[in-house]
């Protein structure tokens, strides 16, 4: 995904802020993406560091069915 020189990437949730190591990662994820070389273990990297760091800033699930009761709608 190529972005103009001028994008702005969307702000991150106010928690990350206070967090170094959120910091950090989130500086490696937007330098990738400025150089277009794909995110992917950035993208993973973050989401591991929220997961394990700051369970209780994760939003809960929109319903019950999100994860692990088949696609949203899908009636599977």
């Amino acid at each position: 995904m190529e972005l103009p020189e001028d994008a702005i990437l969307p702000l991150p949730p106010p928690f990350m802020f206070a967090c170094g190591e959120c910091a950090a990662l989130l500086a490696s994820l937007a330098e990738a993406i400025r150089r277009d070389e794909g995110c992917f273990y950035e993208q993973l990297a973050v989401a591991r560091h929220i997961a394990a760091a700051h369970p209780d800033d994760i939003p809960p699930p929109v319903n019950g069915r999100c994860c692990g009761g088949g696609l949203v709608g899908s009636g599977f």
